[in-house]
């Protein structure tokens, strides 16, 4: 089980690689303000600034704030302080958010590896930053102030990268030295802020570190347009908006309601409002009005939002990514619920996971989901079109150069017409004619086109507005089934039959029970396939104390989203007790035999750190471990309490969930089949697989429970799950001295 939300200290390290400074902070932008993006192509195209927007207008409705695109193409800090009158100052903007650097650093060094390498070429390369880069900031810096006014709020963004090191047709050049350069800049930068001159997002150094940690993965992953190496594709901007929301420290709830069903009140609303509560004959209804809404993943971008975490921050909780919008009912009557919002389903479960609550911004299907996308869609449209102009306005900067001036004027068509006919002949037009007759016919329309975008602004502004929904609890099934007594196995039995999953329950993220819209699990001719889908898992209706348990298993098909570059994933979920979907609403608590490729079976325990859980969920499981956590008869014992895993004898050091790993013996590659099996008897556990001992825990609490079989982003097929009495005589085992002796 390697669940993206997992990630959460992984942040802080991909933070740290930048320049080992502090991290950088900004405010948020408020209600009133005018907030102008100034800077070069990246900017011009406007990826980045949409989903930052999305976010806005999604989560903080009743703010009214103006955005502007000042982004022009080719650009850099010194050709940007020509047009700051005619792009930034004409706005009055109160925030001027900037970022420069890829043409700044361009010629920075030459196309061969390594550079640079050298002391004298570190020299050089440092001089030229200094000389330029810097120089060029500062001045404008100072420019922005005198224009735009001493209050005038400055957020610099260290450059975003250049990818040198994805793989592309070796035919492509690659300049090793720029994205060194963008680095150097960047601590220009880091160092301004320090000083108190700027606020600053940092972006070179995270952005960096992740495009590597990505490319560990899949080799040709970039998050930036792998044929030019520059520009940032759907996951780079996504990854560069969620660095300014990092920065800026901004709220992750959409909504926290904890509703007491035993009394008919509500215990709290943080950012929404409750009203008319009514008990009915099948539960509850209740009118809510949430202030804000879910910020929807942006197609293209799954790569980076699946690991949000990475990207957001620990600040934002086990289970929240970017979307908290919470919803707890305590004190309903034993059995299955479902939640409808607007008669929508938006979740199913037991009494049990609505009393510790439901994060519903897992959900892509909710009424608030949906409305949340036309606001995005809408938001998409409006700065494509203002991208358009920029690109016009990128033209009128290129006629206007001054040393290379083409006409006195470039806001006059005509005079640019009549330089067109001039030099239209032998390549004058350096390949823009197309682009200049457009020119011609849109820029002289640009303030009406203005007017178009503030009229798109408004429509957004009422798409996104709050609306009062009508949320219902209706339960579907009475009774206790939370933690069914254990039996102590004393005969051979077969779990599974061959035919259907008779005995088992499925349990699906958001689906609740036995409810398989996309079919994660079928049974069928003998094998029970699990679609990677879906999250979820299949649980036996029985609980089970002192057996073995084995599970014959084999990886098929491929991995999906968050999983695409990673190892095939699954788990044997044993001892597990407490209401379905209280682990990231999918699993129950419990101890996991972990099933992945090349780390197959490492012990994690699955309950959320950080919660407290009632006095009999104790979760808690020790280990003889080498330094590096890793199973070691005799070494240092070491205890798990609720979350967190310790490896198997077996596992590579260090381990990278890479789908192009190698099979690590005893495991058998992808297509054929494997037995894990669990010994658990009292508080012991001992894993196998394929007969060979690969790791023992002690000290388990609880010791009974029921056992779960995950779908976790993974196809796999399962043809054989086997009870076993203890008194059946153990496998061989292999301790890796020939013995084949246990240890006790």
């Amino acid at each position: 089980m390697m669940m993206c939300s997992l990630f959460v200290a992984a942040a802080t390290c991909v933070g740290a690689v930048a320049f080992d400074a502090k991290e950088p902070t900004t405010s948020e932008f408020k209600d009133g303000e005018t907030v102008v993006f100034w800077g070069d192509s990246i900017t011009q195209q406007a990826k980045w600034i949409r989903f930052l927007t999305d976010f806005y207008h999604t989560r903080y409705p009743d703010r009214k704030i103006t955005y502007r695109n000042a982004g022009i193409a080719g650009n850099s800090f010194g050709g940007g302080r020509m047009e700051i009158d005619r792009d930034v100052a004409r706005w009055k903007p109160t925030t001027v958010v900037t970022m420069f650097g890829m043409n700044d650093s361009a010629a920075a060094g030459p196309y061969h590896p390594g550079w640079p390498s050298t002391d004298e070429e570190k020299a050089k390369l440092r001089h030229r930053v200094d000389r330029g880069y810097q120089i060029d900031a500062d001045n404008a810096l100072t420019e922005l102030r005198e224009k735009c006014g001493e209050k005038l709020r400055i957020v610099m963004m260290t450059p975003s990268i250049y990818d040198s090191t994805t793989r592309t047709p070796k035919d492509k050049p690659v300049n090793y030295g720029w994205n060194i350069t963008l680095g150097e800049s960047g601590k220009k930068l880091i160092a301004g802020y320090e000083a108190g001159r700027w606020e600053l997002v940092d972006l070179w150094g995270p952005m960096t570190a992740f495009n590597e940690r990505m490319q560990a993965m899949n080799p040709k992953f970039s998050v930036v347009n792998v044929q030019e190496r520059v520009h940032p594709d759907d996951n780079g901007a996504w990854f560069m908006a969620q660095r300014i929301l990092m920065a800026q420290g901004v709220d992750h709830t959409v909504s926290e309601i904890r509703l007491d069903a035993a009394k008919g009140k509500v215990r709290s609303a943080k950012r929404a409002k409750v009203s008319d509560i009514r008990k009915t004959d099948g539960g509850w209804t209740m009118s809510v009005r949430e202030e804000a809404l879910p910020f929807p993943t942006a197609k293209g971008a799954e790569v980076v939002a699946c690991r949000s975490s990475w990207v957001i921050g620990e600040n934002y909780g086990p289970d929240a990514g970017i979307n908290y919008e919470w919803f707890a009912a305590e004190g309903l009557e034993k059995g299955v619920w479902e939640l409808y919002v607007d008669g929508t389903l938006v979740w199913r479960g037991t009494d049990g996971e609505f009393a510790f609550g439901v994060n519903l911004g897992k959900n892509p299907d909710t009424p608030q989901m949906v409305q949340a996308r036309r606001v995005t869609e809408k938001n998409r449209l409006r700065h494509e079109k203002e991208a358009r102009l920029r690109a016009l306005a990128s033209l009128r900067w290129w006629l206007s150069l001054p040393f290379s001036r083409k006409v006195k004027d470039a806001d006059d068509v005509k005079e640019v017409a009549a330089w067109m006919d001039a030099n239209k002949e032998n390549g004058g037009l350096f390949g823009k004619g197309k682009m200049l007759k457009e020119y011609l016919v849109e820029w002289p329309k640009r303030d009406a086109t203005y007017a178009e975008i503030d009229a798109m602004e408004k429509e957004i502004a009422e798409l996104s507005q709050p609306v009062t929904r009508v949320w219902k609890l209706v339960q579907v099934e009475k009774g206790e089934r939370d933690n069914p007594p254990a039996k102590r196995v004393t005969e051979k039995r077969e779990l599974f039959n061959g035919k259907d999953l008779s005995g088992w329950y499925k349990y699906l993220t958001g689906y609740g029970r036995d409810n398989d819209p996309k079919g994660v699990f079928t049974a069928k001719d003998g094998v029970i396939s699990i679609h990677g889908l879906g999250n979820g898992c299949i649980t036996t209706q029985e609980a089970f104390r002192d057996y073995r348990v084995q599970v014959e298993y084999r990886w098929v098909g491929k991995s999906y989203h968050g999983r695409a570059w990673k190892c095939h994933d699954s788990g044997l979920l044993f001892h597990s007790r407490g209401p379905d979907g209280m682990y990231h609403g999918t699993w129950k608590w419990s101890f996991e035999a972990n099933m992945i490729q090349s780390r197959t079976p490492d012990l994690i325990t699955v309950v959320l750190r950080g919660y407290r859980t009632p006095k009999d969920f104790t979760y808690r499981a020790t280990v003889d471990v080498d330094e590096n956590d890793t199973w070691t008869p005799g070494g240092t014992p070491k205890a798990l309490v609720n979350s967190g895993h310790w490896h198997n004898r077996f596992t590579p050091v260090p381990w990278r969930d890479l789908k192009a790993n190698p099979t690590v013996p005893p495991e058998k590659p992808m297509g054929e089949w494997n037995v894990l099996e669990v010994v658990a008897k009292g508080d012991r556990a001992e894993f196998f697989l394929n007969g060979t001992k690969t790791l023992e825990a002690y000290g388990l609490s609880p010791t009974e429970g029921q056992m779960q079989i995950q779908s976790e982003g993974s196809d796999c097929e399962v043809r054989r799950v086997t009870l076993l009495p203890l008194e059946v005589p153990s496998p061989s085992v292999d301790l890796g001295g020939g013995n084949g002796k246990e240890t006790k």
